[in-house]
């Protein structure tokens, strides 16, 4: 990964875009990749960081492809910048995680069954 990208979108914004919860929100981050067909992702994927704020979200994404501006975030409210390779180059990294499923698969054994 080497793009980290902040955007900052009001929750009105939000709200009339139908990012209601944390699936809208990461499938609405794809428009930051328009140029990937639906068969790319999991080569591109990203990752993301949603905080809530006073009347507003702030969002954080690491990706391996540039991103662009989405229309419904404004221009004041999107920054990116590219990571350095040697930042990502250290063998261990401190980090807070919230984990939010976004794909149940089911795993089967030989015969088919879960």
């Amino acid at each position: 990964m080497s793009w980290l990208v902040r955007l900052e979108v009001k929750m009105e914004t939000a709200r009339s875009e139908g990012i209601l919860d944390n699936y809208a929100w990461h499938k609405k981050l794809w428009n930051c990749f328009p140029d990937v067909p639906d068969q790319k992702r999991t080569e591109i994927g990203f990752l993301t960081r949603i905080d809530s704020l006073e009347g507003a979200f702030r969002l954080w994404v690491i990706s391996k492809q540039e991103p662009t501006r989405p229309q419904w975030c404004p221009p004041d409210g999107f920054a990116v910048n590219e990571i350095s390779p040697s930042f990502l180059s250290h063998r261990n990294y401190a980090f807070d995680l919230r984990a939010n499923p976004v794909k149940a698969a089911v795993q089967k054994d030989s015969k088919g069954e879960p």
